[in-house]
């Protein structure tokens, strides 16, 4: 199995700036006053299932998907705060229809996607392409968690929290390029040496005067493209023109 890839600090303080903002909407919606808190962590793999009392696969218009959680006890006490009553006064199961709608409609303002579809859930559950990695998003209220968010990067580069991957250009889209290339000419200096002279050198230097070369006469020139060293070669005749052989 691939490693995961891990977020960043600052993809994750994203998530949680976004997740803020998303809670305040949602918050304003459902009528509840509390103060909730929101924190990502990295996740390679869902949350167990031993430590959710209750969990919704969701599945988003594209076909990723992802996991909302539900620690036990939790569900009575979104309700509660919804319905303005005690925590254990709410059913059981009318709690969770409850909570499970509340969680929805987080989500759907944090994703801005409104064609949420729910999916039965058949454990073991895995993220949708292994290796792909993933965040989970706790809201808390104090130090309780009320659920989890278990978002894979799919998701979270729709969402704008981890950059999207720049496309690779088609197979057939890189041929034409080549081809567009591969006429254009290249000019190729073979340089035997550099020297350096003084002013006073310039304004003597006549006809006829030698100028000291720093290379031996064993030693390669250098074939320039476009200022930077190429290759190697070595000075020639062919044909009755000066020409190189290649070296390197």
């Amino acid at each position: 199995m691939k490693p995961f890839r891990l977020l960043k600090r600052s993809e994750l303080e994203r998530l949680e700036r976004k997740s803020a903002q998303a809670g305040t909407e949602w918050s304003a919606r459902w009528g509840l006053r509390d103060a909730f808190s929101w924190m990502a962590i990295a996740a390679d793999l869902p949350p167990s299932m031993s430590s959710s009392d209750h969990r919704v696969v969701v599945e988003f218009a594209d076909v990723v998907r992802g996991w909302l959680d539900m620690p036990a006890g939790m569900a009575g006490v979104l309700s509660s705060l919804v319905l303005g009553q005690g925590e254990q006064q709410s059913d059981h199961k009318v709690a969770l229809q409850l909570a499970q709608s509340c969680m929805m409609d987080w989500l759907a303002a944090l994703t801005s996607d409104s064609e949420l579809r729910l999916q039965a859930v058949s454990p073991p559950l895995e993220l949708e392409s292994r290796g792909s990695g993933a965040a989970r998003l706790d809201c808390r209220l104090g130090a309780r968690t009320l659920f989890s968010a278990t978002l894979p990067l799919p998701l979270l580069r729709r969402i704008g929290v981890v950059e999207a991957k720049p496309a690779a250009a088609p197979a057939a889209e890189l041929t034409r390029r080549s081809a567009a290339v591969l006429p254009a000419a290249v000019r190729i200096d073979a340089t035997l040496s550099d020297t350096a002279l003084t002013i006073k050198d310039l304004r003597e230097i006549a006809v006829g005067d030698v100028l000291v070369l720093n290379h031996s006469l064993d030693s390669p020139l250098s074939l320039r493209i476009g200022g930077g060293v190429a290759g190697r070669a070595y000075p020639g005749v062919s044909g009755g023109r000066l020409g190189v052989e290649l070296s390197k």
